[in-house]
């Protein structure tokens, strides 16, 4: 028993020694809840955030939820990928497009806009193109 407890203060004396660690995680936990109600405004279901769905309306919500956190979250794309289920070149391939299709149609500028407004989010951590 009191080894168990020994172990136990020792891990926590670990734990508490990383506070960057820890603060990281409960900011990125804000990102996890932005990417549900992301979801939730496609009215896409919760199971296909690591499934490889190619419909049209789950693919468009999963890009402007990795927009976002790149643009919003300052996320890693390792992490972003890791909560996609995907690799960070098809982060990276989904935050260009969807760059690209903003610069080229004022719909999709609407739209993204709209969203961000629904998710009360601040400044983005960097311009939206067009800007």
């Amino acid at each position: 028993m009191e080894t168990e407890l020994k172990t136990e203060n020792n891990f926590l004396k670990l734990v508490e020694s990383q506070p960057p660690r820890l603060v990281y995680q409960y900011h990125f936990s804000g990102a996890e809840d932005t990417v549900k109600r992301i979801l939730d405004y496609y009215n896409v279901s919760h199971e296909f955030i690591k499934t490889p769905c190619r419909q049209p309306d789950v693919v468009e919500a999963k890009r402007k939820a990795m927009y976002i956190l790149c643009k919003y979250f300052d996320c890693k794309l390792i992490e972003i990928s890791g909560m996609f289920g995907v690799d960070h070149c098809t982060v990276i391939y989904h935050r260009e497009r969807l760059e690209q299709l903003i610069f080229v149609y004022a719909k999709e500028k609407r739209e993204l806009n709209k969203l961000i407004e629904f998710l009360q989010l601040e400044k983005p951590v960097a311009e939206l193109p067009g800007e």
